[in-house]
């Protein structure tokens, strides 16, 4: 309203040009507070829709077990039979007062010609890359057969490049629970090892990144769910404690459209005002897609309400 005005009305009402300032103020103020709003990851969403999560690895490492674990039923058909699982299995949990829709893929391996199979890897693949949180299953015989630290690292890093996901590709570089897509590292059937030296010396190196489990004993999955909730309080936040979320997807394209115009209208010059003035035009229409239509008489309202104008 207080630019509508100077341009308008300025001269006939000597309205000053500290009018046009002072908005300008509260532009670079407002479009600093949507920047960091629309900064927040996507939180808000998974709240609303829930954190995609996707257990990826080997054939026969126990991800569907793994599934039917935090299922508490058997969600997943198990098999000592490579490619048992051919298509993605997909349920929606409660994991430590958040929501998850957790997806079960296809094994990821090379050595097949199985049409249906591979389809079923391809379509894993994907998923992987469209997820929020991957759970990395590996058999505790690939850490185990390592003669020290280094080398059980290095077995993990060549299992998962074995995998073929780029998705997975810094997991190791950047250590797992702190990469850009969250990831955990699910080292299974830890009811196998005799000598667990080494596997405590590569969870004390990658703490939360890393879990050691059977899923047939049940060793570790405490531990674990802890890992899994903190991950999930990472990605979603705290509602209750933090600013307000976005809950839509379509509400953050609309905030994203007001941060476009309003930066817009910053680079525009005092004698562009006219210009400028149209970039906050497009900022209140794409406002007003979330909290209702702004119409010309509101703007009008304020003019006369402020200004005094027409009296």
């Amino acid at each position: 309203a207080n630019v509508e005005a100077y341009i308008d009305f300025e001269e006939d009402q000597d309205i000053e040009s500290s009018i046009l300032n002072s908005a300008k103020r509260d532009i670079k103020e407002l479009h600093a507070a949507i920047q960091k709003h629309l900064a927040d990851g996507c939180r808000g969403e998974r709240l609303r829709s829930g954190v995609n999560m996707t257990i990826a690895g080997a054939p026969n490492v126990g991800k569907s077990s793994l599934l039917n674990f935090l299922s508490k039923k058997p969600t997943a058909i198990v098999s000592d039979i490579p490619g048992t699982t051919r298509d993605i299995v997909k349920t929606d949990l409660d994991i430590g007062g958040y929501p998850v829709n957790v997806r079960d893929t296809a094994g990821l391996r090379k050595d097949t010609s199985d049409v249906v199979e591979l389809e079923g890897i391809n379509r894993a693949r994907a998923a992987l890359d469209e997820t929020d949180l991957i759970l990395v299953v590996l058999d505790a015989q690939i850490v185990a057969s390592a003669s020290n630290l280094q080398t059980a690292m290095i077995n993990i890093s060549s299992y998962i490049d074995s995998l073929g996901v780029p998705a997975l590709r810094d997991v190791m570089g950047s250590r797992p629970y702190s990469s850009v897509r969250k990831c955990i590292v699910i080292v299974n059937k830890m009811d196998l090892i005799v000598d667990k030296a080494l596997m405590q010396a590569l969870k004390l190196e990658f703490g939360d990144g890393l879990c050691l489990i059977s899923c047939k004993t049940k060793e570790g999955m405490d531990e674990m769910m802890q890992s899994l909730s903190s991950c999930l309080k990472e990605l979603c936040g705290n509602p209750s404690s933090e600013n307000p979320c976005f809950t839509q997807p379509r509400h953050r394209y609309c905030l994203e459209e007001t941060c476009n115009a309003l930066a817009r209208f910053s680079s525009y010059t005092d004698a562009e005002v006219d210009l400028a003035a149209q970039e906050m035009r497009n900022a209140l229409y794409s406002l007003g897609k979330i909290t209702g239509h702004v119409t010309i008489e509101d703007i009008l309202d304020i003019i006369f309400k402020e200004f005094c104008i027409g009296k």
